[in-house]
């Protein structure tokens, strides 16, 4: 009897306590008086509207709203008091919020009152929660463990203000938002405010009201825990415990807001974050890639880092110096154990033994390499790599800074303005994501931020490329296998991302010279063959705001899709899971929209870039001009339906007008460059903004001449002049691979002797090739002077045993750099290249040859011509005898 009754009062209390540390406080925002006040502040503003509304609302009948200007700053926190609330992990404030931009963050108070000031104060301090991200949208705000935020912080504030600094009893007085996301108007609204685990402190008896603007010891700003907001899961790199594609783009002081704006949540620096930029990039929830301290410990500065990038060189002496920085910085931090990232052009197995993270850069826009070669190259360099590395890629966003100054010599323009198109941008991120890559790296130039009509088409292309990639994030960032996949179209890159419980099928289409401008996407549908789906598994194409399931047969080896969707990107779930396609229709519902209005923008400045250049280019072209009005016609229709709010619709009549501008484009540009070797020939029509450049070099080269060849040994005739004049040979050493370097007679285009390479395996388990070249020969130099336009050609002969018609070798110049070289199948028959260049200063230029394959190239009769002004015949005088009258005619 008497244990009975002692029972019946444990489980009494315990029941007791349970319900305590589950009760939960709410604010509903349904009254007429306002509950947020001013928190604090550090900027200049007016308050234009603060009230509670009705007319947007999340549940129940009314929300607070406040809308306000202010001029540039950090903060402006507004804070609503809530009933004192112990610090416990059950605690968990949120708040539900709603705005025209985002970056606003949730906030907390924490009171320490076990520790006061001389007048009796207790100290406080301010957590960050999450940030605000879908504009326009209704998105709840949460807190992490505030219990375990106070005690990572307990060190270091004993270590501020003493042993005696006491955080027990710690609770929370204050829930607020700091509203500051950039100058200008803001208005947010805010609704169902709640404290769930809400357990008052022990003694209270009732809650207590607070002064937001109290005075007292503030222990700490607003921020996260000192420690490190990025961990590591195998080779998942998680922020904030979640799994990313990272997206990373160089910084150049644009607004954070901007960039979150734009898809991207990292920013990569030359330099740690100043402590304005480390509190932005906290607001805004994004973190940054940055090289490690010279000198000096890894402190608070550091806690949204999510990789170290140590620079990494060519030269082998080098690698050590690269080794000991890595060993270095992972003792410095092995307590966060942040990744290191490297950026290796050879040595690759070397350097992942180092680096977590191996960024790959094969550039595709505006060079020899094409579209089709960027996954098998990036899978190429993955098997020199360590099994445990994760790889990233670089995308370009603008051209790099040796094509841009080659282009404006050309051009005689100080500035070109060029832009890299969408669907190229497309391409090359969803191939480099085919081909394994888990983060990506956009490089940049110039700030995102200027108001420039080719920055406006930046833009709104990384925007859609990158919220395209938001809408399948869980493969991109967590797939745990690849798969490439057959179709009936060789130039057709299809590749299986796989989970647990779906799989994705990226499907890219591409055609030859896409790296420079591209052609409009193959009408016919596309037959897929797809190994490994589960029975039970249903696939679904992806459009802009809706999937829909896909013509499907299933039969031995797997299940036979039928895509007739014309997307240059195609991208297609397989799955039974309803949870997956719950989370696939938010995403979609999210970002649909917005891909649609991005799609129309790009597409109208698409429109007005071909008419423009349509009108530059010689002659009348009929058909441009009928397509191009049918391009008009579409976006008008297209126009129409997102006014309405036919999604659909409008994505179907963009599809239909970029195919027909990318038709005029592609036969444009295809009909200039018919005249030259290469696109690279002649650079300025690499871009098809460029075409009414390339026809005025043209003009400009009707009036000259090329002069007497200046490059010296070019006829390969004599050993000891080449090496006298500056030819020069460098050999890297390959395991498993021989070099050739000869004088021929055997095989020349004139003369008697030719240059002959050759790179050869040494038995029949041929290695693969990465890294820098096994051979290599530089020309004697050539002065130049700026303004000068050169003409350089040859004969080259390229053949291969064991890769017919793939690439095997490179030739490039100094002028114009190893992006626009030429890269030379192996044929087996002789072939006349030819590259025009000018000199944007005066110097030297040389010649490179580069053997990138298992071949043989014989090379003969190299020169480098100088245009000069066409020199006008004299007419001969006619033979006159004594007694010959003169020629009236000649005369005149």
């Amino acid at each position: 009897m008497r244990y009975s009754w002692l029972l019946g009062v444990i489980v009494c209390v315990v029941s007791a306590f349970s319900a305590a540390a589950q009760a939960s406080y709410q604010e509903n925002f349904e009254g007429a008086q306002t509950s947020f006040q001013l928190l604090d502040l550090d900027i200049d503003f007016r308050v234009v509207r603060h009230e509670r509304t009705q007319q947007v609302v999340r549940s129940g009948r009314g929300a607070e709203t406040i809308a306000f200007e202010g001029t540039s700053g950090s903060k402006l926190m507004f804070g609503a008091a809530v009933p004192h609330s112990t610090v416990i992990s059950d605690l968990k404030p949120t708040l539900w919020v709603k705005g025209d931009r985002p970056g606003a963050q949730l906030v907390v108070r924490i009171v320490f009152p076990r520790f006061t000031d001389s007048n009796g104060i207790p100290a406080t301090m301010l957590l960050g929660g999450s940030t605000y991200q879908q504009s326009g949208r209704w998105q709840q705000l949460t807190m992490g463990d505030l219990k375990a935020d106070v005690e990572r912080r307990t060190a270091a504030l004993r270590a501020q203000y003493g042993p005696e600094f006491d955080p027990r009893e710690a609770y929370v007085d204050t829930v607020g938002l700091n509203l500051y996301a950039g100058p200008g108007f803001t208005e947010y609204w805010f609704d169902d405010l709640e404290m769930v685990g809400q357990l008052t402190p022990q003694g209270e008896k009732s809650p207590v009201s607070v002064s937001l603007r109290a005075g007292g010891m503030r222990t700490e700003e607003i921020g996260t825990p000192p420690v490190s907001v990025v961990t590591r899961d195998g080779n998942l790199l998680l922020v904030d415990n979640q799994p990313l594609a990272h997206r990373v783009i160089d910084y150049h002081g644009e607004p954070l807001p901007m960039l979150r704006q734009l898809g991207f949540n990292a920013i990569r620096l030359n330099q740690a974050p100043d402590e304005a930029l480390l509190y932005d990039l906290q607001r805004n929830g994004m973190t940054f890639v940055a090289p490690p301290p010279q000198q000096g410990t890894i402190d608070g500065v550091y806690q949204r880092l999510l990789a170290w990038q140590i620079p990494t060189s060519e030269r082998a002496e080098d690698f050590p110096n690269f080794a000991l920085t890595a060993d270095d910085i992972r003792r410095a931090d092995q307590g966060a154990n942040r990744p290191v990232l490297a950026a290796p052009t050879n040595s690759l197995y070397e350097h992942s033994r180092f680096a977590d993270i191996i960024l790959h850069n094969v550039p595709m826009i505006g060079g020899s390499t094409s579209a089709m070669e960027i996954t098998a190259e990036i899978e190429k360099r993955s098997l020199f790599c360590s099994p445990t590395t994760t790889h990233w890629s670089v995308i370009e966003t603008d051209y790099p800074d040796e094509t841009r100054r080659q282009l404006e010599a050309l051009s005689s323009l100080p500035q070109i303005s060029a832009a890299i198109e969408a669907d190229q941008l497309q391409e090359h991120l969803f191939l480099a994501a085919s081909g394994g890559a888990r983060g990506f790296v956009y490089t940049s130039r110039s700030t995102l931020a200027d108001e420039q009509p080719v920055n406006e088409y930046r833009r709104a292309a990384l925007e859609l490329a990158n919220r395209r990639l938001m809408v399948v994030e869980p493969w991109i960032a967590a797939a745990n296998q690849l798969t490439p996949v057959t179709t009936n179209n060789p130039t057709i890159k299809a590749t299986m991302l796989s989970t647990p419980t779906a799989k994705l099928l990226i499907v890219v289409r591409t055609a030859p010279g896409d790296q420079f401008t591209v052609a409009p996407p193959q009408s016919r549908a596309i037959e897929i063959q797809v190994p490994g789906v589960p029975t039970d598994s249903e696939p679904y194409v992806l459009h802009n705001s809706s999937y829909q399931p896909m013509q499907h047969s299933r039969r031995s080896g797997g299940m036979r899709l039928v895509l007739h969707d014309q997307s240059r990107v195609a991208l297609i779930v397989l799955t039974q899971d309803p949870i997956v396609l719950r989370d696939m229709r938010r995403r979609l519902q999210e970002n649909g929209r917005r891909i649609t209005e991005l799609q129309y923008e790009i597409a109208q400045q698409t429109l007005s870039l071909a008419r423009d250049v349509t009108a530059q280019l010689r002659g009348g072209d009929q058909v441009a001009n009928t397509l191009i009005a049918a391009a008009w016609g579409d976006l008008r229709e297209a126009q129409r339906g997102l006014e309405v709010g036919s999604i659909a619709t409008a994505e179907a009549k963009i599809t239909d007008a970029m195919t027909a501008l990318q038709q005029v484009q592609r036969l444009q540009w295809e009909r200039t460059i018919a005249q030259y070797y290469s696109p690279l020939t002649n650079p300025l029509t690499i871009s098809y903004d460029l075409l009414p450049l390339a026809l005025q070099l043209q003009s400009r080269l009707a009036i000259l001449e090329p002069s007497a060849n200046r490059l010296a040994g070019g006829d390969m005739e004599d050993l000891s002049f080449l090496l006298a004049t500056g030819w020069r040979q460098t050999e890297y050493p390959t395991p498993g691979v021989k070099r050739l370097c000869e004088l021929t007679s055997t095989d020349v285009k004139e003369g008697n002797y030719a240059l002959h390479l050759g790179v050869f395996a040494e038995n029949e388990q041929a290695p693969v090739l990465s890294g820098l070249p096994p051979l290599k020969i530089d020309s004697a130099v050539v002065d130049v002077q700026p303004g000068q336009l050169l003409l350089i050609r040859g004969w080259v002969k390229v053949s291969s045993q064991t890769a017919p018609g793939k690439n095997a070798l490179s030739i490039y110049d100094s002028l114009g750099g190893r992006r626009l070289g030429l890269h030379l199948p192996a044929i087996n028959q002789w072939q006349e290249f030819s590259l025009i260049r000018a000199a944007d200063k005066a110097g030297e230029m040389r010649l490179t040859f580069e053997m990138t394959g298992f071949a043989e190239a014989t090379i003969d009769e190299v020169t480098v011509e100088l245009y000069e002004p066409r020199r006008r015949k004299r007419r001969p005088p006619p033979e006159t005898s004594s007694e010959a009258s003169l020629d009236e005619a000649w005369l005149r």
